[in-house]
C-alpha cells in the first residue's frame, strides 16, 4: 500500500523520523531512529525523546517539538546530545479538522561531521592568524596596490598603526612617485615570468626616516592577479648584505555553509527513477514528473561516473551498500553530494530497488580545498623566507614544527620527537639558562613579541646560531598560558660574516698604527743614522789616535757602545715597521737553525730544555739570513723569559700547504705551499687582552722590557711575506709559529760569512754626501787608508769634479736621497760618461724610500747608515774588487 511504501522509503533514510502522540510519547519511528541509539523500534515506542536520547527526566529547553505543539507551528533547533554529537532539529505539527494539534513529526539529521569541519577550519585559521602575528618579518596584501592586510611587524616597521594602513595606496609608503612606479612595474613583470617577484626599494616611515626594504611577493591566485597580492618587506638597511629572507603569506578563508535536508531517491534495478523528494527535485531544478523514469548518471559530473559505477557496483554483493562522493550538475552548478545507497532485494536475490540518501557536502569539500591551499600557501611562504615554525601546547607538552625547522639541526620532521626538554638540551650552555629563564618569564604574563638570539646544536655536532621569535597566543580564562607560537630563522652566516668584519677592522687597525710608525720611522732613521755615522765613526778615529792606555779610551768606548745601542733601536723601530733594508737569499731554513742552535742554547741556560725537531726536505725561503737569526733569538729568549722556574722550549720545522679553506680560517693567511717554524714554551701563558697587543710597539708585561721584541719578529716576518700564529692559554704556555711562503729558486750554499781583511787602496773615489759631517768622516777614513777623495755636497757639483778630471774616477760613493739629484740620477749620468765606473750607494733612510729612489735593485751595492771605519772600506774594497760594475 502508499502507506506501506511511504514507511519503507522511511526506513531506509539516514535522517531520523519520528511520530509522536500529543503527550510527547512515540507511536512510530523509522530504522534510523532506533539505530542511532542501538535499539529496535520496538523498543522506542511509548517512549519520551528526552528519556531516549537525552537521558533526561524532563524535556530539553527549546525543544521544536513542544514548541511545534504549543503553537501549532513548525520549530527548528540545532540539539546536542550527551554523547556529542549535533543534531538538527525539525518539529511539525498535525492538526485534527478542528486546527488543535493531536500529533507531532519530528525530522532529525546529524550534523556533527559538519560542525566538526567547521570547528577544525576554525582553529586552522586561529593557528594561521597567530602565526602571521609572530612572524618576524612585514607581511601584507594588497589588491590593485590597496593595502588590504598587514601584521604587528609592518606596522613596526613603517611607524603606522594597522588602522591607518588599510585601505591606502601602497603610494603612502614610497618617498618618491619613481620608487613607487618601478616596484610596481618590476614586481609584475617578474610575477608574470616567474610566478613570484623580489625587488630591493626604499620606505618612508611615519616620521619621515627612509628605509631600505626587500619586497617579495606571491599572487593569491597566479592566473587572476587581480584577487591580489601577498608581500613579505624585510627592513635591510643595516644588514642588507648579510641577511637574507623572504615573508610567509597567508591567505583569508571564506566559509560558505549552507544547511539542506537529505536527498531521497528510490530507483529500479537499472537505476531509473522511480521516486524523488522535493529536495532532490528543487536541487536540480526538476519536476517530479520530469525525473521519472530518467536516470541520474547524466547529472553526474564526467570525472567522477566511473567511481559512481564501481561503488553502485558493489549493491549486488553483501551487505548491499555503497558509499560514493561526486560531482552532480545542480541549479546552483556543479555540486559535491556524498550517496548512502541500499539495495532491496526481490525473493530471487536480484535488486528489485535501490534507495538513495544524498546529502549536499559542498561546503565541506570547499572547506577541505580551501585549508589544503591555505596550507600550500603557507608552506610555500614559510619555505622561501626559510623559516622554522613551532606551536607548542604548553599544557599538553606537543610541539608541532615544520620541515624547516627540524632541517636547522639535521633531522626530519618525523625525526624529531621535540620536547621543551630536548629542546633546552640543543641549546649551547652559555646561552641555555638566558633562553629558559626568557621562556618563563613568557609563560608568567609576557604576551610581548620576544626576539632573542642563541647557538643550538645540530645533529651532526656543529653549533648554529638562529634569531628566535616567539610570543604566547592563547591563555585560558585564568591567565595560564596554553600556547605560544613562533619563528626560527637560521643567521649562522650573517653571524659569521659580522665576525669576519670585526677580524678586518682588527687588522685594518693594526695596519694603520703600523704604518702610522711606519712613516715616523721613515722620517727619523735617516737623521738619526747620519748622526750615528758622526758620533760614532768620529769617536772611533779619536780612538785610533790615542796612545794605549790613554784615560779617554774608556769615555769613548761609552759613547761608541751608546751609538751601537742607538743604531740597534734604529733597526728594530725599522724591522717591526717593515722598513729596514733586506739582504735577501734563498735559504734551507734547518741550515739556519743549525747554526743559530748553539748560540741560543748558552742564552736559554741550563734549566731549560730545548727540544729541535727539523723536518725532512725542506722547501728553500727567501729571507734575510740575519734578520731570520735575530726572529729565532727573540722568540726563543721570549719563550725563556715566559719560565723563570725552568721547563721545555719546542723547536721544529715543516713543509705546509693550506688550501682556501683552511687559509680563511687563520688571521693573515692566504693559500698557498709554506715552510713553518713552530717554537712552544712550557710557561705561564698570555690572556687574550695581552695576546691581542703583543706585536704592539712598546708594549711589554716585563720590568725592564723595550716592547720591541716581539714587533721587531712580526716586522721581519711580515717584510718576509710570511706570517704568525700565536696559540697561548694561561697557565699552560705559549706558541709562534712563523709561516714563510715557499720558493722554487734553488737555496744557496751555506757558507760562513767571513770578513777580509782591510787593505790600504791608491783609487780615485768621488764621495757625494749633502751632509757635512757625514763627509768630512768619511773623507777622512778613505784618505788615512791611501785611497784619493773627491768630495761634492750635491749631485751637480758631483758631475762638474767628474767632468774636471775626466776619467780618472774608480769609484763613485754616493747617498742616495740629496735634495737637488738623487744618488741614482747620478750614478746614472756618470755611468753614460764612464760605462766600468763602479758604483757604491750609502743612506740612512728606510726601505720603501729606497725603494722609490731605485736604490736597492738586484745587483746594487748598498752601504747602510750608520756605518763604521771598517764598514766603509770593506764596502769600498768590495766594490772596486767586484769585476762587475753595479748600480746602473
Amino acid at each position: 500500500s502508499s502507506r506501506d511504501l511511504q514507511a519503507q522509503v522511511l526506513d531506509t533514510i539516514s535522517e531520523m523520523v519520528i511520530y509522536y502522540d500529543r503527550g510527547l510519547r512515540i507511536e512510530w519511528a523509522n530504522r534510523a531512529a532506533a539505530e542511532s541509539v542501538g535499539q529496535s523500534v520496538e523498543d522506542l515506542i511509548g517512549r519520551h525523546c528526552h528519556e531516549i536520547w537525552h537521558r533526561r527526566a524532563a524535556p530539553c529547553d527549546g525543544c521544536p517539538v513542544i514548541q511545534a505543539r504549543e503553537t501549532g507551528q513548525s520549530h527548528t533547533a540545532e540539539m546536542v546530545t550527551p554523547d556529542g554529537r549535533v543534531w538538527h532539529v525539525r518539529g511539525y505539527p498535525i492538526l485534527d479538522e478542528t486546527g488543535q494539534v493531536e500529533a507531532l513529526i519530528e525530522f532529525c539529521q546529524d550534523i556533527s561531521d559538519r560542525k566538526q569541519a567547521q570547528t577544525a577550519l576554525q582553529e586552522r585559521e586561529q593557528r594561521l592568524a597567530s602565526i602571521f602575528r609572530a612572524a618576524p618579518i612585514g607581511i601584507g596584501i594588497v589588491v590593485n596596490r590597496v593595502i588590504t592586510d598587514a601584521n604587528d611587524r609592518l606596522c613596526q616597521m613603517v611607524g603606522y598603526r594597522r588602522e591607518e594602513l588599510i585601505g591606502q595606496s601602497a603610494r603612502l609608503l614610497y618617498p618618491t612617485a619613481t620608487d613607487y612606479e618601478y616596484v610596481g612595474r618590476e614586481k609584475y613583470r617578474q610575477i608574470e615570468e616567474q610566478g613570484t617577484g623580489s625587488v630591493e626599494t626604499h620606505w618612508q616611515r611615519k616620521d619621515g626616516e627612509i628605509i631600505e626594504v626587500l619586497l617579495s611577493s606571491t599572487p593569491l591566485d597566479p592566473t587572476d592577479l587581480t584577487r591580489g597580492v601577498t608581500f613579505t618587506a624585510l627592513d635591510i638597511t643595516a644588514r642588507k648584505r648579510t641577511e637574507r629572507a623572504l615573508r610567509e603569506s597567508e591567505a583569508k578563508y571564506r566559509m560558505l555553509i549552507e544547511n539542506q535536508s537529505d536527498l531521497l531517491v528510490k530507483a529500479d534495478g537499472e537505476g531509473r527513477i522511480l521516486f524523488a523528494s522535493p529536495s532532490y527535485c528543487r536541487l536540480f531544478g526538476k519536476r517530479e514528473e520530469e525525473l521519472l523514469g530518467q536516470t541520474f548518471m547524466p547529472f553526474v559530473h564526467p570525472d567522477d561516473r566511473r567511481a559512481t559505477e564501481e561503488a553502485l557496483a558493489t549493491l549486488h554483493r553483501p551487505p548491499h551498500t555503497c558509499y560514493v562522493e561526486q560531482r552532480a550538475l545542480t541549479v546552483d552548478g556543479w555540486r559535491w553530494l556524498a550517496w548512502s545507497d541500499t539495495a532491496i532485494l526481490n525473493e530471487r536475490g536480484q535488486i528489485e530497488v535501490v534507495i538513495g540518501s544524498g546529502r549536499d557536502i559542498t561546503e565541506r569539500k570547499e572547506a577541505e580545498r580551501a585549508l589544503h591551499e591555505s596550507q600550500a600557501r603557507l608552506e610555500l611562504a614559510v619555505q622561501g623566507a626559510d623559516l622554522g615554525m613551532y606551536d607548542w601546547n604548553v599544557q599538553t607538552g606537543e610541539i608541532v614544527i615544520n620541515d624547516r625547522y627540524a632541517a636547522m639541526l639535521g633531522y626530519t620532521v618525523e625525526e624529531l620527537d621535540l620536547t621543551m626538554e630536548k629542546w633546552a638540551a640543543t641549546i649551547h650552555p652559555d646561552d641555555r639558562s638566558r633562553e629558559v629563564e626568557m621562556v618563563a618569564q613568557q609563560l608568567a604574563g609576557d604576551d610581548s613579541l620576544i626576539e632573542t638570539v642563541y647557538r643550538v646544536q645540530t645533529r651532526a655536532g656543529d653549533w648554529r646560531w638562529v634569531l628566535d621569535r616567539g610570543k604566547v597566543v592563547e591563555r585560558d580564562a585564568d591567565g595560564r598560558p596554553i600556547r605560544v607560537a613562533g619563528t626560527r630563522l637560521d643567521i649562522t652566516a650573517r653571524k659569521q660574516a659580522e665576525e669576519e668584519r670585526a677580524a678586518l677592522q682588527t687588522q685594518l687597525l693594526q695596519a694603520q698604527k703600523m704604518e702610522a710608525v711606519g712613516r715616523l720611522t721613515a722620517g727619523i732613521a735617516h737623521d738619526f743614522n747620519n748622526l750615528l755615522t758622526v758620533i760614532m765613526g768620529f769617536s772611533e778615529l779619536i780612538k785610533l789616535q790615542l796612545a794605549p792606555g790613554d784615560r779617554l779610551h774608556d769615555p769613548l768606548d761609552k759613547v761608541m757602545n751608546a751609538g751601537n745601542t742607538a743604531a740597534n733601536l734604529v733597526q728594530q723601530l725599522m724591522a717591526f715597521s717593515r722598513q729596514q733594508v733586506m739582504q735577501l737569499q734563498v735559504l734551507d731554513l734547518n741550515q739556519v737553525i743549525g747554526r743559530v742552535e748553539p748560540m741560543v742554547r748558552r742564552i736559554i741556560g741550563e734549566d731549560v730544555a730545548l727540544e729541535v725537531r727539523l723536518g725532512d726536505n725542506l722547501w728553500p725561503v727567501t729571507v734575510d739570513p740575519t734578520q731570520i737569526q735575530q726572529v729565532i733569538v727573540n722568540l726563543i729568549v721570549n719563550a725563556r723569559e715566559a719560565m723563570p722556574h725552568g721547563g721545555r722550549i719546542s723547536l721544529e720545522t715543516y713543509n705546509i700547504t693550506l688550501d682556501a679553506r683552511q687559509a680563511a680560517a687563520l688571521a693573515d693567511a692566504r693559500p698557498g705551499d709554506y715552510v713553518a717554524m713552530r717554537i712552544s714554551d712550557t710557561g705561564c701563558g698570555m690572556s687574550a687582552e695581552v695576546q691581542a697587543r703583543i706585536f704592539d710597539p712598546f708594549f711589554t708585561t716585563k720590568p725592564q722590557g723595550t716592547g720591541l721584541g716581539l714587533p721587531t719578529v712580526y716586522g721581519i716576518v711580515t717584510q718576509s711575506g710570511g706570517w704568525i700564529q700565536v696559540d697561548s692559554t694561561v697557565g699552560q704556555g705559549s706558541a709562534f709559529t712563523v709561516f714563510l711562503p715557499r720558493t722554487n729558486r734553488v737555496a744557496d750554499v751555506a757558507a760562513t760569512p767571513s770578513e777580509p781583511p782591510v787593505r790600504r787602496g791608491s783609487e780615485t773615489i768621488l764621495l757625494v754626501e749633502d751632509s757635512l759631517e757625514v763627509r768630512l768622516y768619511a773623507r777622512e777614513v778613505l784618505r788615512d787608508y791611501g785611497y784619493t777623495v773627491l768630495e761634492a755636497s750635491c749631485g751637480q757639483e758631483a758631475l762638474r769634479l767628474a767632468d774636471e778630471v775626466a776619467d780618472s774616477v774608480d769609484l763613485l760613493l754616493t747617498d742616495v736621497v740629496m735634495p737637488d739629484m738623487s744618488g741614482r740620477a747620478v750614478a746614472e749620468q756618470l755611468r753614460q760618461r764612464q760605462s766600468e765606473l763602479r758604483i757604491l750607494f750609502m743612506s740612512g733612510y728606510t726601505d720603501d724610500v729606497l725603494q722609490t729612489h731605485g736604490a736597492l735593485g738586484n745587483g746594487v751595492a748598498f752601504l747602510q747608515k750608520p756605518f763604521t771605519a771598517r764598514d766603509l772600506l770593506t764596502a769600498v774594497q768590495r766594490s772596486l774588487d767586484d769585476s762587475t760594475p753595479a748600480g746602473g
